[in-house]
């Protein structure tokens, strides 16, 4: 009989404290298959400014616990912009308004989506990408409260400092909450606990 978890969580951003944005995920994992798809958009004092919405997925299998994604991607809109990235089969493609801007070796490590919501913990080390961007997630400590700190360093070698806290919901292990603090600071709460 196939093992099956699955869940919709919405969660809200805000930036500096102001509320920035929306986003639902929907996770669903069957035996060492899974899929995690959604959407995002600007919201509050951030959607004034832009009108930013995002479509997103990754797919993959499960070895062990290890996440092994076979596909991720996403499209943005922003005002009179939209980018596609894809990940596919080693491989990273890049359109900006139905051209092709780049093409090349994926990333290295996991995409953001497999990191977060497909069997997540507290890594010593970690590499994360969201297809245009790579960073190198150091752990820090992990406080008495579960909250996961992290030293992160992008591509550009600028660098933030992380807070995630994980939890429950149903069978799944999510983000209940991901505060990253660098020029502003950042934050993403799960709202329909």
């Amino acid at each position: 009989m196939p093992t099956a978890q699955a869940d919709t969580l919405r969660y809200e951003a805000f930036i500096a404290g102001a509320m920035a944005g929306s986003a639902t995920v929907n996770i669903d994992v069957v035996d060492d298959r899974y899929e995690v798809t959604g959407t995002a958009e600007a919201d509050g004092v951030a959607d004034v400014f832009s009108e930013w919405r995002t479509q997103f997925q990754a797919h993959g299998q499960l070895v062990g616990e290890t996440p092994l994604p076979t596909e991720y991607s996403y499209v943005e809109r922003d005002d009179d912009q939209r980018r596609e990235i894809t990940v596919r089969d080693g491989v990273f493609v890049y359109f900006k308004n139905g051209r092709k801007r780049r093409e090349g070796a994926s990333p290295e490590g996991l995409d953001v989506l497999s990191a977060l919501f497909v069997q997540p913990s507290c890594e010593a080390e970690r590499a994360v990408h969201t297809g245009r961007k790579h960073f190198r997630m150091t752990r820090v400590e992990t406080d008495r409260k579960g909250v996961c700190r992290y030293r992160i360093v992008d591509e550009d070698r600028d660098r933030y400092h992380a807070d995630i806290r994980f939890g429950r919901r149903g069978q799944l292990t999510v983000p209940v909450s991901i505060t990253v603090r660098g020029f502003l600071t950042a934050k993403v709460v799960l709202v329909d606990q």
